[in-house]
């Protein structure tokens, strides 16, 4: 399985200003840290009144981010169907 976690949350767009010099901003967070944080602040609302460790809501949230975007990697390849459709309509 292709595990491309690294590809960037927020792709950027070079711009040019009206010096017309070109500007190319640094990505920041990739797609995997987006979304651990985004499940991290979901666990950590619901943790609530419990008393579970930060660290163990984090490593929850680092396990539901890789399985998430496994998933959704796997959703969005094409089957074996849909390759041989593609093949004849080329």
């Amino acid at each position: 399985m292709n595990k491309n976690f690294n590809q960037p949350a927020f792709p950027c767009l070079p711009i040019q200003d009206k010096f017309n010099q070109l500007v190319v901003p640094v990505p920041g967070m990739s797609k995997f840290e987006h979304f651990v944080i985004e499940i991290y602040k979901v666990h950590l609302q619901n943790a609530g009144q419990m008393n579970i460790l930060p660290l163990t809501i984090c490593n929850m949230a680092i396990a539901d981010a890789t399985l998430l975007l496994e998933q959704l990697e796997n959703s969005t390849k094409p089957t074996e169907n849909e390759n041989s459709k593609l093949s004849i309509i080329q």
